[in-house]
């Protein structure tokens, strides 16, 4: 899919899908950042840390 959108493959072969939903927390974002700067020389993207990327709160179904 990546390379049919114009990714080169080698970049294509190194993503990782994410599916964040309504119940994804900010520990499980938090969790999610610390692991990509443990697995990336350079860290997380700069467009990752502080680009309000965070879901908005969601209640909590009883």
């Amino acid at each position: 899919m990546l390379t049919a959108m114009g990714l080169a493959a080698d970049r294509a072969l190194g993503a990782l899908r994410l599916s964040l939903g309504r119940w994804t927390t900010q520990e499980d974002q938090e969790d999610i950042e610390t692991a990509a700067a443990a697995r990336t020389p350079t860290g997380p993207p700069p467009w990752w840390t502080g680009s309000g990327c965070s879901p908005s709160p969601q209640p909590r179904r009883s």
